[in-house]
């Protein structure tokens, strides 16, 4: 999804850390099942000393979704850049926030969350996934959203005085029959904390089915 490529882009009860900003740069992988084991997901990562830039090493993370023993959807970043943040600095927590949704973050979901995001289903296919990219470091993922179904998720304003809060989002997926979608949004910027919450609402139709 070309909308995933420029944003980046456990427990049910307890998110997993899967990194520390301030840890040194090493390979990770990181591999959970949802709470009823349903779907998974694992999360690779390998870090080596940059020769060049401002950033000592550079990152490269690659993320797998699996229903049982079929891959629901598979990415590969490229090498981090030497001025933007990685991953791990931007996504250092991910948790399952359902049995079939998935959340990676900044902050614990235990946070105060007040923006929603609806996501509504008005094809006649099923979703296999469908992605959103929240601000810069919200990225949530659904699974098997069925025609005619909904479902609710509670985002992080992020407030921040120079209006750089989470405003905006990306989104995209695919159905079960391998028709994809994809689209952005964006809401008024935020001056001060009383201005929020916000709220989004998606809506997939057959319109939007390429």
């Amino acid at each position: 999804m070309r909308w995933l490529s420029v944003l980046f882009l456990v427990t049910l009860i307890s998110p997993f850390v899967l990194f520390c900003q301030k840890q040194s740069p090493s390979d990770y992988d990181f591999d959970s099942s949802s709470p009823s084991g349903t779907y998974r997901v694992r999360i690779v990562g390998h870090s080596q000393p940059r020769k060049t830039g401002t950033r000592e090493y550079t990152e490269r993370v690659s993320m797998q979704f699996f229903k049982g023993k079929e891959e629901l959807y598979n990415y590969e970043s490229e090498d981090s850049d030497q001025y933007e943040p990685t991953f791990r600095e931007t996504k250092p927590v991910v948790e399952w926030i359902s049995d079939s949704s998935f959340r990676m973050g900044e902050a614990r979901s235990d946070q105060p969350f007040f923006d929603e995001i609806n996501v509504t289903n008005e094809t006649n296919e099923k979703l296999k996934y469908l992605s959103v990219g929240y601000g810069k470091n919200e990225l949530f993922w659904i699974f098997d959203l069925a025609s005619g179904a909904s479902f609710d998720l509670r985002a992080s304003p992020r407030f921040k005085p120079d209006g750089t809060s989470n405003y905006f989002l990306g989104y995209g997926g695919a159905t079960w029959s391998g028709r994809k979608f994809e689209g952005t949004m964006e809401q008024k910027q935020r001056k001060e904390p009383s201005d929020g919450p916000l709220r989004f609402q998606i809506t997939i139709t057959s319109k939007d089915l390429r």
